[in-house]
């Protein structure tokens, strides 16, 4: 649901947050104050924002008085635009009241207010897109398992801290545990960490390609596309980005789950090791040598 669009419009913003005592509801992610999240409404707010996965409750604290507001800003003055949206912001709140009952979540599909197949049924019906579905291609080459984690993670189900909160499973630290710059997702942790970037670089030089920026998990999968390889090399290095993704994870798993220190070296040996074992009992290439392998000479 979270990638089907529906008149524009993810399927999602088809559902508004009713809020209650406010502790299930996000206070910037989730629609609750408009049919629209206030991370769109205040986009610069929400770049200052420390914490952007609080609760409203978080934000919105209950006293003798009232309610107080409560910020957690990366830095305390705000500019010109900042400002205005400040005050947009506040007006937005100035009639928001919690109380003791439960958050739950109301339809603002097509209808009149209540939810049901039917309704959710004639609304894709109206305008379906499905031009963000991907099909995975499978990778003959490489093993299943290798296989199942690219199809998995390309639809954000493999549990980084990330998709663990928004299973409900409560998580210290959803910091990427390789670098600690941003949060642990799917795209940072392939894409945009630093780890994973190096380890892009190393493997450019290696199979003779110019460096590339992937920005999403997606980009990385459709990478062979562009790198002007064609034929055995191009289907052998689309098993590769599979085979360093893999790699990055189970390096990310011993050192999360067994405390093992992450080595670049490490990550790369078993990418090129692992790479040419496959290649050569499973791509038909039992005359492929290490050496040639090493140079990235795909007969």
């Amino acid at each position: 649901m979270s990638r089907m669009m529906v008149l524009g419009l993810p399927l999602r913003r088809c559902f508004k947050g009713k809020v209650g005592n406010g502790n299930c509801i996000s206070f910037w992610i989730d629609p609750w104050v408009l049919n629209m999240p206030l991370k769109d409404v205040c986009p610069r707010l929400f770049r200052l924002e420390a914490y952007k996965r609080s609760k409203v409750s978080d934000r919105l604290i209950k006293t003798v008085s009232g309610f107080h507001r409560v910020w957690k800003w990366k830095r305390t003055e705000f500019s010109g635009e900042e400002y205005v949206e400040w005050q947009v912001l506040n007006s937005l709140l100035g009639t928001v009241v919690l109380s003791d009952s439960m958050d739950n979540w109301i339809w603002v599909g097509i209808g009149n207010g209540s939810f049901s197949v039917g309704a959710i049924r004639k609304l894709l019906q109206s305008d379906p897109d499905f031009s963000h579905s991907t099909v995975f291609e499978w990778c003959k080459w490489i093993p299943k398992k290798c296989n199942i984690f690219g199809w998995r993670a390309e639809m954000g189900r493999i549990p980084t801290a990330v998709a663990l909160c928004h299973r409900n499973i409560h998580v210290l630290d959803v910091s990427c545990p390789l670098c600690g710059d941003a949060e642990e997702t799917v795209d940072h942790l392939f894409s945009g960490c630093i780890v994973s970037s190096v380890l892009w670089q190393h493997i450019s030089s290696w199979c003779k390609i110019q460096s590339l920026f992937a920005f999403s998990f997606k980009d990385l999968l459709e990478a062979h596309n562009y790198v002007g390889l064609s034929g055995k090399a191009k289907d052998i290095f689309y098993g590769i980005i599979i085979i360093r993704c893999w790699s990055i994870w189970k390096a990310r798993n011993n050192l999360k789950f067994q405390q093992k220190k992450v080595k670049m070296e490490d990550i790369f040996g078993e990418v090129k090791v692992l790479g040419f074992l496959w290649a050569k009992n499973r791509a038909k290439l039992a005359s492929l040598s290490w050496d040639n392998w090493c140079k990235f000479v795909i007969m």
